[in-house]
């Protein structure tokens, strides 16, 4: 059942009451530029950013994680800011079961951002590390920005297998 106003009710198939949660929650995926606070997308998202979409990964047919780092300082902002936006969220450190579009937050003291394509993100250099530190899941992304931006990525690169 679906509620319409106080006191009306209207039937819903099972199947589309799901899908409208999940058409609901995906909409949700540009909140971010509503904020008034800085922040920066990471790891797997900052990836995605970097390669301009080529490479996507931390995901599965009912889980994507959006990950920000922002200033630890910040945290009720950004607790607040996602509630009153009805968004999912998830501070780093907490163990939750995560459903739908699900902003992964990385409180810290203090970290970098670019803009890439109007789009505040890691720099290209902690990308990178990110995916050296992950290399069974990155090795093709290091392959692809090595091309893509001209790198030296591999000169000085062991491999710890």
């Amino acid at each position: 059942m679906k509620r319409i106003k106080r006191g009306k009710y209207q039937i819903v198939k099972p199947e589309e009451f799901v899908k409208k949660i999940i058409k609901d929650n995906l909409e949700k995926e540009n909140i971010l530029k509503k904020s008034n606070k800085k922040y920066a997308f990471t790891n797997s998202t900052a990836v995605n950013i970097w390669t301009d979409g080529y490479y996507w990964t931390d995901f599965t047919k009912g889980f994507k994680p959006i990950h920000i780092n922002i200033f630890k300082k910040d945290i009720k902002y950004w607790q607040n800011f996602f509630k009153e936006n009805d968004t999912e969220y998830n501070l780093s450190y907490e163990n939750k079961t995560l459903f739908g579009l699900t902003y992964i937050v990385h409180p810290k003291e203090k970290f970098n951002i670019e803009t890439k394509d109007r789009t505040p993100v890691v720099p290209l250099k902690e990308t990178i590390e990110f995916c050296k530190k992950n290399i069974f899941t990155y090795r093709p992304v290091l392959e692809y920005l090595y091309k893509k931006y001209n790198l030296n990525i591999f000169d000085n690169f062991k491999f710890n297998f």
